[in-house]
């Protein structure tokens, strides 16, 4: 037989979704972003870039995150800030992590004297190159509170001596598997949440 037939459809889920998040629905595309214009350009090429802005109810974006997309843009230069208008003197000042605001920005550098406000941009992500030091809300990033499923052995490599004492690879599905990957056959392989795989690889239970 070469053939199952045809695909059968199942009826449509409807998914259950938490209120907390049914605005994200009713949100503007277009008028919920956040839109980041350069100073030292004319108003008809002075847009960066825009982010949507799904972090409030009435539009507005987690305010670290927003200020590392302009650094990355600015080739690392995360010593600017944002302001309502081009000449830089209006200044928002949110704290980090605070949710700013949809709506248009510019993002000003430091000058010293007449030094022009153009400052160079990186358009393109093979130019950026990552920062020397990590930025410090980088390397505050907490740990995951979900699990992620792996790919973990039966009998793992290290005990990969008693596999092959015991010859166990006869009872591999691909006997073209080179000798130091015999290990990695898929009867010898399974799938399980991160968390239950660090367990079983410490010997915390056995199948």
């Amino acid at each position: 037989m070469s053939f199952y037939g045809p695909i059968q459809h199942r009826d449509q889920v409807n998914i259950q979704t938490d209120e907390a998040f049914h605005y994200l629905s009713d949100l503007n595309p277009v008028r919920n972003c956040v839109y980041i214009h350069h100073p030292g350009c004319d108003e008809k090429t002075d847009l960066l870039f825009r982010l949507y802005a799904p972090d409030y109810i009435s539009g507005g974006i987690h305010f670290s995150l927003l200020m590392d997309a302009c650094a990355i843009f600015a080739n690392n230069r995360n010593d600017g800030w944002l302001a309502t208008d081009r000449g830089g003197l209006n200044r928002v000042k949110p704290q980090p992590e605070d949710v700013l605001a949809s709506g248009h920005y510019w993002y000003h550098l430091p000058r010293k004297g007449r030094q022009s406000a153009k400052w160079p941009v990186v358009t393109c992500f093979e130019d950026w190159k990552f920062p020397s030091v990590m930025p410090s809300l980088w390397a505050k990033v907490p740990e995951p509170d979900h699990f992620y499923i792996h790919v973990a052995h039966i009998i793992t490599p290290a005990e990969s001596e008693w596999f092959f004492r015991n010859r166990m690879s006869r009872w591999n599905y691909d006997y073209l598997l080179p000798a130091e990957s015999l290990l990695e056959d898929q009867g010898n392989l399974m799938l399980l949440r991160s968390d239950v795989h660090a367990a079983f690889d410490n010997h915390a239970f056995v199948l």
